[in-house]
């Protein structure tokens, strides 16, 4: 077996989860020629894809992000070309068990080795029952808000939602240093 790298932390946040709820969320599914042209080389890992993603709060400059978004650069000082997505899960919903290929980022940000790319998810609020994420065989349950997980490629890895509330996330993808 691959030694992947996977790391654990946790940041302070310091916002109501209704902020992130009043983004006007618009639903996405993975399995559509928007995605297939996005992300190209992707698209066959997420054939079972079926998750609510905002795009707009996809970040590339950090000169106008949200104040709530500050303790990204304090706490991933290590990341570099962060590129930030938010993903709502609703009940039911999961991302199968997948090794992240990084076509689109490695395009925007000119990338010529892969394995400079990281990828963090912070949990944007409590662990509730049947909110899951899984990272190189190891699940991940009971987190509290802040706490994240970050692996280097291609560790393969799940997301699954099977509870019956809505599962926030904040993820961040970047090159070490």
């Amino acid at each position: 077996m691959t030694n992947f790298k996977v790391m654990q932390g946790h940041v302070p946040l310091s916002w109501d989860l209704n902020f992130i709820d009043s983004l006007g969320w618009k639903k996405f599914n993975y399995n559509t020629d928007l995605h297939n042209a996005r992300w190209q080389g992707d698209a066959e890992q997420y054939s079972k894809v079926n998750a609510d993603v905002k795009f707009s709060v996809v970040y590339d400059i950090f000169e106008n992000y949200p104040t709530e978004f500050e303790f990204i650069n304090k706490h991933f000082q290590w990341l570099n070309n962060k590129h930030l997505v938010l993903f709502k899960f609703s009940p039911g919903e999961s991302s199968g068990l997948h090794t992240d290929r990084y076509a689109y980022y490695s395009n925007k940000y000119d990338i010529q080795n892969d394995h400079d790319i990281f990828r963090v998810i912070v949990f944007l609020e409590d662990w509730k029952s049947g909110h899951y994420l899984e990272v190189n065989g190891k699940g991940f349950t009971n987190w509290s808000a802040g706490d994240w997980v970050g692996w280097d490629l291609p560790t393969p890895h799940l997301a699954a939602n099977l509870g019956t509330e809505e599962r926030y996330t904040l993820q961040i993808t970047g090159t070490l240093f």
